[in-house]
């Protein structure tokens, strides 16, 4: 009696419940479908970046294989001089009644700091860059054996005395040796080398 009454009970419970028992069931297949769709959604998110990474790693290497002696430039600087601050190798020597006594070359990027003793008209005087000498002339560039000056719109090169020759019978005096100017004539063998204390014990008397 009592199994019939549970068996009952059970085919009535089966009929009022199919619906819900329906749902229950379609709600936990969709479950499942849900995962199973987003565990392979990550697999292929995972794989491309992988492959990102690789890629990424192979054109860091490509590029690094590319480099060229102009990005060494970039990082460490270039070697090479400025043309700008080296004198012109052709130009002739002024014509100009001067002479040149002394040179004192600033090695700074700053030249106006440079100066020389250059007599003319039987005057020595002291000038510095950009200073007007006699016969229309500009003082330009200043280097350790001769100073460039502008005349007419062209430059000319005024040298120490020649002592080979006995010009004047001079003795010159160097100052500092400019590092960015080659030197564009050999100096003498019988030239006279004063200290710079000496040369700045001129200047400052030309200078008073």
């Amino acid at each position: 009696m009592k199994a019939e009454v549970i068996s009952s009970s059970i085919k009535w419970a089966r009929k009022r419940n199919r619906p819900l028992i329906t749902a229950a069931l379609c709600s936990t297949m969709l479950v499942m479908l849900g995962t199973q769709l987003y565990r392979i959604h990550d697999e292929v998110d995972r794989r491309g970046s992988i492959s990102a990474l690789d890629g990424t790693a192979s054109s860091s290497i490509s590029s690094e294989k590319k480099l060229n002696p102009g990005d060494f430039q970039l990082l460490f600087g270039s070697n090479e001089r400025n043309d700008s601050l080296r004198t012109p190798i052709e130009i002739p020597k002024t014509k100009l009644n001067l002479t040149l006594h002394g040179s004192l070359a600033d090695l700074q990027q700053d030249k106006s700091e440079s100066s020389a003793i250059i007599q003319g008209s039987n005057q020595e005087k002291l000038y510095r860059i950009g200073d007007n000498l006699p016969g229309g002339a500009i003082l330009t560039e200043v280097n350790a054996d001769h100073v460039v000056l502008k005349r007419n719109g062209q430059f000319e090169i005024l040298s120490f005395p020649d002592f080979t020759k006995g010009d004047n019978g001079l003795n010159p005096v160097y100052g500092q040796e400019n590092e960015h100017n080659p030197d564009m004539h050999t100096r003498s063998e019988h030239t006279t080398q004063v200290d710079s204390d000496s040369l700045e014990e001129r200047m400052r008397k030309l200078k008073e």
